[in-house]
């Protein structure tokens, strides 16, 4: 029971797809425009950093990915998505770095968290595998303008 115990933190960890070998050797015909549609989305930053490391490759193909957004901080997972899919495409992963969660004991039973070290390994193999993408903000606003609310309608007398 000890031991059970012990491995369920270690196991929670195992559940995330990891970066495969050679996690930068891929072909994307939509990632460029799915991280252009993050950045106008959700960055206030001027120049955003994307690191892509594929965790699921279909004959060189990106399927999947593990991307680490710099500026934020932030693990996204990533899923190729045809054109005017981008929103979909997109899924937050365990956020650590700002919850420091330094032992596996801080580490529930929800899939949501991992332990900072494995975190870390993530991002580290993000940044030295992974594929790099930069994303100026005004450049991805211009792609995704941000929908302006309705104006209300004009206050007309009304007629007999």
């Amino acid at each position: 029971m000890r031991v059970l115990i012990l491995l369920i933190p270690l196991l929670a960890g195992c559940v995330h797809p990891r970066p495969q070998s050679g996690p930068a050797d891929f072909h994307s015909p939509n990632l460029e425009r799915s991280l252009q549609y993050w950045t106008a989305n959700y960055s206030t930053h001027p120049v955003n950093h994307f690191y892509v490391c594929a965790t699921d490759l279909d004959q060189g193909n990106l399927v999947e990915a593990l991307v680490y957004w710099r500026e934020a901080g932030r693990l996204l997972d990533y899923m190729e998505m045809s054109p005017g899919a981008e929103a979909q495409s997109w899924r937050l992963r365990p956020k650590v770095d700002r919850e420091a969660l330094t032992t596996d004991e801080d580490v529930s039973l929800g899939n949501h968290v991992v332990p900072r070290r494995v975190w870390l390994r993530w991002v580290n193999q993000c940044i030295t595998d992974g594929k790099a993408y930069v994303v100026p903000l005004k450049q991805a606003q211009a792609v995704f303008p941000k929908l302006k609310p309705p104006s209300p309608p004009a206050n007309r007398p009304e007629s007999p």
